[in-house]
């Protein structure tokens, strides 16, 4: 028997919901209650907080390491700064704030990234986070072995995170690969990067625009219209895809941003759901979950909390036999296709020049730690002036910082036009619970299939390859934000 029964919601599947729930009673962005994290704008950071080094940086905001001093305890954290300096319009400072206010309300969520502290001083203002220990694909790839079921165990963190921020009224709009991290003693999967989430108010008609990663951007945010959290939904679809499959489910002729939210957008070429590696078994659970995730109609997509009770996640419990081919081969191809960036550098200093930002930090830092201005070393920095010894490892700017930048290399953005390509817009309103009927339809396996049936679809996704015919590191999607 499975963990979704056509007569309703299995108990077994309540437990897993339930897992995920989060007293409705969270604190508000004027609480106190000494269980939030600490935040007031008569505090200054750099009388808290030493910074260390840098670990990533986009247009607005960057992410440095950095240590807790004020109280003697020295424990190791990730902070984001964003210069707000020049800004007439405050956006930055208002995006900054709403990300501190989101995070503040997942605050006892377990599988996200905790905020720890925030603030506002001088030019600056101040995110600062649990530091996680490493990227979820660089745990993914150190594993001996990754075969379906061992994939569960991580793929249902992901989900977990997921239906925590949904339940909250959150919709986050970069749920991609990249922004899950592993961290702590207990090994947990943990989404990050709350940058571009929006807060999606009850009864209205959802959130608009276009945000996030192209290969991971729903049809419903592309069109234009509003849309609400199942377009999380989706992305989790299109990671679980790129899992199993060694690809994206739409893979456009060419390699690039504006292609892919046109295949996207149209839905040709369609999803093949087979996998690239030879000779691969898959499940018939798994095709079937991520056909469900990647419905083009929203409504027909199960909630994120829902889908934690599908057969493909309880395959364990219930002792049944899975596929035992080694997907290793399948996430090595994903990587080479730009879907996520398989690195390790969690603990890995990365000397660079210091610029304008840096040096008002340091001069910052040296006022109220009383360090030498002169003295770079407590940034991770080379002396004034002197060149970086391996140009391949500046980190480029972009659009936006991923938190994840505290343990991988970021890729540069471009500012890339947003097709205008438009579609039936409307409302999803997705916030209340679905009804067992519902719930039963999303998985039977018997919905139509509402993409476009014409256009060939290639069955190998495109090689990217150096001009020595080595996998290249470009990824042609990148870490690219495309905002309108």
């Amino acid at each position: 028997m499975g963990c979704v029964q056509h007569s309703g919601r299995s108990s077994q599947a309540d437990q897993v919901i339930d897992t995920i729930r989060i007293p409705s009673a969270t604190p508000s962005d004027d609480d106190s209650s000494p269980r939030t994290p600490r935040r007031s704008a008569s505090r200054n950071f750099h009388r808290e907080y030493v910074l260390e080094d840098r670990l990533g940086e986009g247009c607005f905001a960057r992410v440095y390491a950095c240590r807790k001093v004020i109280d003697g305890s020295e424990d190791q954290f990730a902070v984001k700064i964003t210069d707000l300096k020049g800004q007439k319009d405050e956006m930055r400072e208002r995006v900054a704030r709403q990300e501190a206010r989101i995070l503040r309300k997942l605050w006892d969520c377990e599988n996200c990234c905790r905020l720890i502290d925030s603030m506002f001083c001088e030019r600056f203002h101040y995110i600062v986070l649990e530091r996680c220990t490493r990227p979820l694909m660089a745990v993914l790839e150190g594993l001996p072995e990754l075969t379906e079921l061992g994939l569960t165990r991580f793929v249902s963190q992901m989900f977990k995170a997921v239906a925590c921020v949904h339940t909250h009224g959150v919709v986050h709009r970069d749920v991609k690969p990249d922004n899950f991290l592993w961290s702590g003693p207990e090994d947990t999967v943990k989404l990050c990067d709350f940058g571009l989430a929006e807060v999606v108010r009850t009864g209205g008609r959802g959130v608009s625009g276009q945000f996030g990663t192209a290969p991971f951007m729903s049809p419903e945010m592309i069109w234009g219209g509003n849309y609400g959290t199942l377009t999380d939904v989706w992305s989790l679809g299109v990671s679980l895809y790129t899992f199993v499959f060694g690809q994206f489910p739409y893979v456009p002729e060419k390699a690039c941003v504006k292609l892919m939210k046109a295949a996207i957008a149209s839905g040709v070429p369609e999803p093949n759901f087979r996998c690239v590696s030879e000779g691969v078994e898959l499940s018939h659970e798994v095709v079937n979950l991520v056909r469900g995730l990647i419905h083009r109609e929203p409504e027909e997509r199960p909630r994120a909390a829902d889908a934690l009770g599908h057969r493909w996640f309880c395959a364990e419990a219930e002792g049944e036999r899975r596929p035992k081919h080694s997907l290793k081969e399948a996430l090595s191809a994903a990587n080479k296709v730009g879907a996520f960036t398989i690195s390790d550098r969690a603990t890995e200093a990365r000397p660079r020049s210091p610029d304008s930002i840096d040096l008002a930090l340091q001069e910052l830092q040296s006022k109220h730690q009383g360090q030498d201005p002169e003295d770079n070393n407590h940034f991770g920095l080379p002396a004034l002036g002197e060149k970086e010894d391996d140009e391949e490892t500046r980190m480029p700017s972009g659009d936006s910082v991923s938190t994840a930048a505290m343990s991988q290399r970021g890729t540069s953005s471009r500012d890339l036009s947003v097709m205008s390509h438009r579609g039936s817009g409307g409302t999803y309103p997705d916030l209340s619970p679905s009804s067992d009927a519902r719930r039963d339809r999303l998985f039977s396996g018997t919905h139509p299939d509402m993409s476009p049936s014409s256009g060939a679809r290639p069955d190998r996704p495109p090689s990217v390859t150096s001009s020595s015919g080595s996998p290249s590191r470009a990824r042609p999607y990148g870490d690219i934000i495309t905002r309108t």
